[in-house]
């Protein structure tokens, strides 16, 4: 089963990961061979949703994702015009449609699911029934064309994420690995305060999953950030202490998650950015990355101390 979704998925690589200097789709199996592609040159903000899909497929997902958002746009801008969609754009997408669904149905024969987002699957559903392949295609009026998502992924692996979070979960308790990731953290808030809020969110939560895994009730790889850290307060017996002073700090790092979680959900990464939901600030991200900095190394000290 592996060699052969391996092969599928490399098919798909070849396919829509490269283009030829001269055009969008080619055969990777022509005669002139790799030389005459280059990589295919996609959106970064649509890169940085795939970052926690399984390293097999996140490369296709972002190809495939960028170049529906660009024939989904171009949908939109003629609907709002003559409603024609032209020929090249009317054979591009429905191309990609059929492969899209045929990559879908390979992988479920072999017990992988793959999740296409309800509003694009619809939407590409419905194109098949329209697009034509010469002249170009009247768009349906009652057509329902979804907004470009360029903040949340449409493409998920439903049966194989928990499995690669879990490696995550194996370096987390290195201090070099805790150093890189604190680094790199700070360093995005310069850069992108909306994926350093994801990021401050995620180290927290492949943190509390690494500690816990195997040690509690329950699968670990299920629980949202609030309830792993309800179970960890009980795995380190810290809800049984006298000093009320103490306590009172605890109660606070419960509660700095919880606004960091909520402030992800609304303005981190992963999420989409309209006017009622802009950007993080600067020093709201750095709060963020600050805040699960001190939880992650608190509670990876606590951990080390159980251990002896």
């Amino acid at each position: 089963m592996t060699d052969k979704k391996n092969l599928i998925l490399q098919d798909f690589r070849n396919k829509h990961c490269f283009v030829k200097r001269t055009g969008l789709f080619y055969d990777p199996f022509a005669e002139d061979g790799m030389f005459n592609y280059d990589p295919y040159k996609f959106d970064n903000i649509i890169a940085t949703v795939y970052e926690n899909s399984p390293d097999d497929y996140a490369l296709i997902f972002i190809c495939l994702h960028d170049q529906l958002n660009k024939l989904l746009d171009f949908m939109r801008d003629k609907a709002s015009k003559n409603r024609h969609y032209n020929a090249d754009a009317s054979r591009e997408l429905t191309a990609l449609i059929e492969d899209i669904f045929s990559l879908q149905n390979s992988l479920s024969k072999l017990g992988v699911d793959l999740e296409i987002r309800k509003d694009y699957a619809n939407w590409m559903f419905n194109c098949l029934g329209f697009l034509k392949q010469t002249n170009g295609s009247s768009i349906p009026e009652d057509l329902e064309i979804p907004e470009s998502e360029r903040y949340e992924p449409i493409f998920s692996i439903k049966n194989e994420i928990a499995e690669e979070r879990l490696k995550s979960t194996k370096v987390i308790f290195s201090s070099q690995y805790q150093k890189e990731q604190s680094k790199k953290m700070l360093a995005m808030i310069k850069t992108d305060t909306v994926k350093a809020v994801g990021m401050a969110k995620e180290y927290i939560e492949t943190c509390l999953q690494g500690i816990l895994d195997g040690k509690v009730e329950g699968d670990v790889e299920k629980m949202d950030v609030p309830s792993l850290m309800a179970r960890a307060r009980n795995y380190f017996d810290l809800n049984s202490s006298n000093n009320t002073e103490v306590k009172k700090i605890i109660n606070g790092l419960s509660q700095a998650t919880n606004g960091l979680c909520e402030l992800r959900n609304h303005r981190g990464s992963g999420h989409s950015h309209t006017a009622k939901n802009p950007q993080p600030t600067e020093c709201e991200a750095q709060l963020a990355v600050e805040t699960a900095i001190t939880i992650v190394n608190f509670y990876s000290n606590l951990n080390q101390q159980k251990k002896k």
